[in-house]
């Protein structure tokens, strides 16, 4: 029986953020339009992903010591350092323990200064995301070949 829009699902938080089911797959799963979908987020105070499969940026509070421990404890991770009005970005992020640095579509750079580090923090502004090695290929694997 098709639920009604006043009543939202308890788990639908969890399939959408845990289970990264999708609005159109949430809508098939309780057998509602998206529109209902949409309505009961909304009620629940559930925030949608950004842009379908877009990576979740969050705003990374630390400075470059805080940078360094957390990216060479978690590789998975990477810090965004937003320039021009957010139309460009210098990445951070740390693999086999060194941290680099990568802007566009330039090779990714060895962070050997601290200087350099503190000034990314310094000069722009930094969000903490995921790293998506699906669709960033990793220079660091075609070195060894």
């Amino acid at each position: 029986m098709p639920q009604t829009v006043g009543e939202p699902p308890a788990d639908l938080g969890a399939l959408y953020w845990g289970e990264q089911y999708n609005l159109h797959a949430l809508a098939d799963e309780y057998d509602v339009s998206d529109m209902t979908v949409r309505q009961w987020m909304e009620t629940k105070n559930i925030e949608r992903r950004v842009g379908g499969n877009r990576p979740l940026y969050w705003p990374f509070e630390g400075d470059a010591d805080a940078a360094k421990r957390l990216l060479t404890r978690r590789e998975d991770l990477l810090i965004r350092f937003i320039s021009d009005g957010g139309s460009d970005a210098y990445k951070l992020y740390a693999h086999n323990g060194t941290l680099y640095t990568t802007r566009k579509q330039n090779p990714p750079r060895e962070v050997t200064s601290d200087a350099y580090l503190s000034s990314l923090f310094e000069t722009y502004e930094s969000r903490l995301s995921y790293r998506d090695t699906v669709t960033t290929p990793s220079i660091h694997d075609r070195r060894r070949e």
